[in-house]
Formats: C-alpha cells, structure tokens, sequence
C-alpha cells in the first residue's frame, strides 16, 4: 500500500520554473533549431559538392592530364633550352577550352553553394555571437535561396 501512495505522490508533484530559466530554455530551443537548420544545410551542400565532382570528373581528368603534359614540356625545356612554343600554345588551346566546358558545368552547382555558404554564415553569426537572438526562419528558408530537396521542413514535429 505504501508503494502506491508514493507513486502518487510522484505523479502530483509539480516543477516550478522561475521566469529567468524559462528565457533560457526558449533561447536553447531556439539555439537547437538554429544548429538542426545549419547541419541540414551544411549537408546539402555537401551532396552538391559530391554531385558536381560527379558530373565534371571526366572534365577534371583531362584537365589535370593537359596540365601535366604542359609541366612535362616546361621540363624538357630547362633540360635541353629549348621550348616547344607551338606545341605550349595547342596545349594552353586545349587547357582553356576544357576549363570553358568544366566552368559551364558547374556554374549551376556553384550559384547554389554559393547561396548555401552565405546561410551558414549566417546562422554561424548567429550562433557565435547572439545564441539569444530568435532567428527568422522564414528568411532562411525561402523557396529562393533553398532548392526543394535540400529544404528543412518547418514546423519542428
């Protein structure tokens, strides 16, 4: 019987929580969703980097495969005194129309992390220096800024 009458007594006990703590919990709670909403957008960009680096990899071969080639021939210059010049010219030729491709290819992806980047440094300011500050996450996840598949849901449940 005694067992029961503490369970009792358990249950009706009330937490009492002064107005100061109850400040400090809604700045956790809003310190919580401002960290969630930095992770979820330092991971979209992320999956971006990873999509981009998949789109342009055979671009970044070639690139990386010219370069050699015109780092092989400044080698064989200062081993014999001569360079190649025409040879160094279709080279640059090469390198710079590949580039041309592979700066078409990401721009997309870079205007998009981009505009990630500056949501992570906002919300990074906010965290560092003014935790206290409720932030508008309206503004930081309008339909502009965030593409579909990388928004944070609102509402929290």
């Amino acid at each position: 019987m005694s067992g029961s009458g503490s369970k009792s007594k358990s249950k009706s006990k009330q937490i009492t929580i002064q107005k100061g703590e109850l400040k400090e919990l809604e700045q956790l709670k809003n310190l919580q969703k401002i960290v969630v909403i930095r992770y979820s957008v330092w991971l979209g960009k992320k999956l971006l980097l990873s999509q981009k680096m998949q789109k342009t990899k055979s671009e970044l071969q070639r690139l990386r495969r010219v370069k050699k080639e015109i780092g092989e021939l400044f080698k064989k210059a200062e081993e014999t005194g001569k360079l190649d010049i025409n040879k160094l010219r279709n080279l640059r030729k090469q390198y710079n129309s590949i580039l041309e491709v592979y700066k078409e290819k990401t721009e997309p992806y870079n205007i998009k992390i981009r505009q990630l980047n500056k949501q992570i440094r906002y919300l990074d300011t906010l965290i560092v220096n003014n935790p206290t500050v409720k932030p508008n996450l309206k503004t930081i996840t309008e339909v502009e800024q965030i593409p579909e598949e990388l928004r944070v849901p609102q509402g929290g449940k």
